[in-house]
């Protein structure tokens, strides 16, 4: 699956308004985690984030980094 078929699903099956991966962009995927692990803990194993969503994180939070130390060595 590509990411428009992604987003066709989620806008056709849960009713979306707005693209899943643009809110998920907007909201920020740490956020989410952080949001996840606080329902996992009030309400269960269910809510626990998907350990690719976790790793995803750390990748945004270390490719923004490297973008910022780059822009300020230009």
């Amino acid at each position: 699956s590509d990411i428009a078929e992604i987003e066709k699903a989620a806008q056709l099956g849960l009713g979306l308004k707005k693209p899943l991966f643009q809110t998920a962009k907007e909201i920020g995927i740490r956020n989410i985690v952080n949001e996840l692990n606080q329902l996992s803990t009030k309400y269960g194993k269910f809510y626990e984030p998907d350990p690719l969503l976790v790793s995803m994180q750390w990748l945004v939070q270390e490719f923004s980094l490297q973008h910022l130390l780059r822009y300020q060595h230009q």
